[in-house]
């Protein structure tokens, strides 16, 4: 799986090459425009940490499905 499947970037080169981040703490300046990827957006928030490895469990599961969910291992509790 690649994190691009997960941000929804289809190019990567072509993202980056239009001045694009996948994720700045300065979203909003000129120089670092995340181009409509909100996947990293609110890191701090455990919610929103809980919803992106869900959002991984998610894409394995359509990736693989012949695979046992227990490959991911547990979830943290933190």
């Amino acid at each position: 799986m690649r994190l691009d499947e997960l941000s929804g970037i289809q190019d990567y080169y072509k993202y980056c090459q239009a001045g694009h981040v996948e994720y700045s703490d300065h979203a909003n300046s000129p120089e670092k425009k995340q181009g409509g990827v909100c996947f990293w957006n609110d890191r701090d928030l455990a919610v929103a940490n809980k919803e992106r490895v869900e959002a991984v469990r998610r894409l394995f599961k359509l990736k693989y499905p012949h695979n046992r969910e227990e490959i991911l291992g547990s979830q943290c509790e933190f």
